[in-house]
């Protein structure tokens, strides 16, 4: 009787209805309740429904039931990863690669993890056992791509991402992928039309609605250059990601203390102060910037509609003006153009809180 409700459950599982799948584990669970792969099951259900915690605590108690089953094992790094949580997955995940050395989704998660700590030659091998294992698996390519990028090895990366288009040309993440390796050579209108792609197949995906608008954002030089630091950042450790975001406001206060100190003058510590400011009001609008630049590229109607743009446009002008005004006025001691900074930051800040000047999209 087990088994009948344990194939029910599978075929559910396997028409995507997770919720009904649920119920028949449980009724296979209620009549053997030790019986590992039940559970395994089970758990998979939950993950697929997103529901991470209950996933990870139903597979934890697979593994108690049955230490050597590499299933649990696997099943606890892909809740632990949905979680965040990298270097506790990366132990689950070498236990079941451990137990099965065959087991290529494993090593395909272990990669993922592997990545996600920055550790770009760990994930480079264990995503190269996992194609080894199913060298037809579209996924396990187009990440070896992803890795590749990361690894700055560009025509490499592309390669690979083609050969995972051949296999799934109709997959979204498949295309989105490969128009993020043509995003860093600069092929902005090939990136865009892949990007179009992934979006005309899952158009509910917002996270690709947004990497579109990125792509079509990258047809101007300013935007491309902040994708580039970007994508730079990515590839560093988290230690050095952090130094180089957060060093700027060491700034200020190392200057504080040298002016107190007498080793800097007045117009060193003006220039400092600029940087400084300069600095958070860089953090503070880029998003307008991007926003305001967005809303003159026709490709984008749906970031900002038509009887939006002149207000998108004025937000940017009076940044630009407002940044210059400041700069000047700091610089060349004119208090006027000191006053006219500020009344473009307090009309800024007017413009941005009104949520009705910006679409919901």
């Amino acid at each position: 009787m087990v088994n009948v409700h344990f194939q029910h459950g599978m075929a559910l599982r396997g028409m995507n209805r997770h919720e009904d799948a649920i119920k028949e584990f449980e009724l296979a669970r209620l009549e053997f309740p030790e019986d590992a792969e039940t559970v395994i099951m089970l758990a998979w259900c939950h993950y697929s429904l997103t529901k991470y915690q209950p996933a990870l605590k139903i597979a934890q108690s697979a593994a108690a039931l049955d230490p050597n089953n590499e299933g649990a094992y696997t099943a606890m790094g892909a809740c632990e990863i949905a979680l965040d949580h990298y270097h506790v997955a990366q132990k689950y995940l070498r236990n079941a690669v451990e137990l099965d050395p065959d087991n290529a989704y494993a090593h395909y998660l272990l990669a993922y993890a592997s990545a996600k700590n920055r550790k770009w030659r760990e994930a480079m091998a264990e995503i190269d056992r996992s194609i080894e294992l199913s060298p037809e698996n579209a996924d396990y390519l187009s990440y070896k791509s992803h890795i590749l990028l990361m690894l700055n090895r560009k025509e490499e990366a592309k390669a690979i991402s083609l050969a995972a288009l051949r296999l799934t040309p109709e997959d979204s993440r498949t295309h989105s992928q490969h128009g993020q390796i043509l995003l860093a050579e600069g092929r902005i209108e090939e990136a865009i039309q892949h990007y179009r792609e992934a979006v005309r197949n899952d158009p509910r995906d917002l996270w690709l609605r947004q990497e579109y608008v990125e792509a079509a954002r990258g047809r101007m030089w300013l935007f491309r250059r902040f994708l580039a630091g970007r994508l730079w950042l990515e590839r560093q450790s988290p230690w050095l990601r952090a130094f180089t975001i957060l060093a700027p406001f060491l700034v200020l206060p190392i200057g504080i203390m040298c002016y107190n100190h007498h080793l800097i003058n007045d117009r060193a510590m003006e220039v400092i102060v600029t940087i400084f400011l300069s600095y958070i009001g860089l953090l503070m609008f880029v998003p307008v910037i991007m926003d305001g630049l967005t809303s003159l590229d026709k490709e984008l109607k749906f970031v900002f509609p038509p009887d939006k743009r002149r207000k998108s446009i004025a937000v940017l002008i009076i940044f630009v003006v407002t940044v210059i005004c400041f700069l000047l006025g700091w610089l060349i001691h004119v208090p006027f153009l000191s006053g006219v900074s500020i009344f473009g930051l307090v009309s800024l800040v007017f413009l941005c809180v009104d949520e009705k000047g910006f679409s919901k999209n």
